[in-house]
């Protein structure tokens, strides 16, 4: 049958991808897309013809591109792209969400540019970071891609994106921790478009590095200047910034069981407190005392901030299932739910055969990704119970972390 708004989608979309192409000769020859003939402004905020949230996921070979419904809530698979490097484990867009960045652990961040009218993906060329990659972020408000090393050398490099064409150039070159077997990184939260600090854990290391962030505007801005080093918990691996109704800034960091064996040791989920005195940056730190919290599982690997019902989520990869933490919001203090762990759809607590990990909430659902059993699953946010009697798609080979783009607003 003849579909029409197929035909004229189809058309749109081949249209932004040519005006993207002539977009980067233009860039290159000094000219703008308009002068250039090509009107559509490729700088506008990700285009919201479609309806739902994209998300995109980085796996072992390749990076997924899956939607959400909008009514629904359901996701579906729309498309997987094959790396050309080895193993992805970060993913990151740029602010106008026309640009996708994939670091690998083969040491490339590879670059997509996002069609504005369905999602999907075209690649835009490779840049050779030459180190492995633990994680990326793009600064809240510049335009600048912070890379975590995990290789020889842990440390930070800033690029600058360039919102038309998508290349990235090294804007400062890489500030090392000195430490060893970096997992991930975040922000400090104290300002929601100019953060001040970065803190990135090291799992083998057992600490936490604590960088700060230049804020000048100027030839300096956005460098970052390594603090401290300070010791958090046993082998820490995810972790996430919560601010207390008094502005204090708390970092909760899940620590995982280095034997990787169920019942050999306790998890623990932990909670630095962080004061900018200007010395002592994590000034408020007891991993044998209140600031620690036993997670009673193992290999506790990512948490997550439930904002709506005040709470910690916390993934146990070797025993399939979530710990959940209520946060005493005046002062960020954690106390483990009656409920906690809750056990995932088809998880096995002795053996593992799900493997939860990266998370993250959209419109009172918990979507959660499963790297043992290759999936995610959707729970309903308020009790962890299956969404819908039970909701699960596969994804492509050990699906690392994921970042989303919401076309609902």
């Amino acid at each position: 049958m003849f579909n029409l708004n197929k035909m004229i989608n189809g058309f749109v979309k081949t249209a932004l991808e040519f005006c993207y192409q002539l977009g980067m000769v233009s860039a290159l020859l000094g000219a703008s897309l308009l002068t250039s003939g090509c009107a559509l402004d490729l700088n506008s905020s990700g285009g919201n013809t479609a309806s739902g949230l994209y998300f995109y996921v980085a796996a072992s070979n390749s990076v997924d591109h899956v939607q959400i419904d909008a009514t629904t809530g359901v996701p579906s698979l729309q498309n997987s792209y094959s790396l050309t490097s080895t193993s992805g484990t970060s993913v990151a867009v740029s602010h106008n969400e026309s640009f996708l960045y994939v670091g690998t652990s083969g040491g490339h961040i590879e670059a997509y540019f996002i069609s504005p009218i369905d999602g999907s993906l075209t690649s835009v060329g490779t840049t050779n970071y030459g180190s492995a990659i633990a994680d990326m972020l793009m600064h809240p408000s510049k335009n600048y891609l912070y890379i975590l090393d995990s290789g020889a050398t842990e440390g930070v490099t800033v690029y600058d994106v360039n919102t038309v064409t998508g290349a990235l150039s090294e804007r400062f070159s890489k500030v090392a921790t000195g430490q060893s077997d970096t997992y991930e990184f975040i922000f400090s939260k104290e300002s929601s478009t100019d953060p001040k600090f970065l803190f990135a854990s090291n799992t083998s290391s057992n600490n936490t590095s604590v960088f700060q962030i230049d804020q000048s505007g100027g030839a300096s801005d956005g460098a970052v200047t390594l603090r401290e080093n300070e010791t958090s918990s046993l082998h820490p691996a995810g972790l996430v910034t919560f601010i207390d109704d008094s502005s204090g800034v708390h970092i909760y960091q899940a620590g995982r069981d280095s034997s990787d064996v169920l019942g050999a040791s306790t998890d623990l989920v932990s909670r630095l407190t962080f004061t900018d005195d200007g010395v002592n940056y994590i000034n408020t730190w007891d991993p044998f005392n209140v600031n620690h919290y036993s997670v009673v599982e193992n290999e506790s690997v990512n948490v997550h901030l439930d904002e709506v019902n005040d709470r910690l989520l916390v993934a146990n990869i070797l025993s399939d299932n979530i710990n959940i933490f209520n946060i005493t919001t005046a002062d960020g203090t954690l106390t483990e739910d009656s409920s906690s762990p809750v056990l995932l759809p088809d998880g096995n607590a002795s053996s593992g055969v799900v493997g939860p990990g990266d998370m993250f909430i959209y419109d009172s659902k918990l979507y959660v990704l499963e790297y043992t059993a290759n999936g995610m699953t959707v729970l309903n946010l308020s009790s962890l119970s299956a969404y819908n009697g039970g909701t699960r798609i596969s994804v492509s080979t050990d699906p690392y972390r994921f970042v989303f783009l919401n076309h609902n607003d």
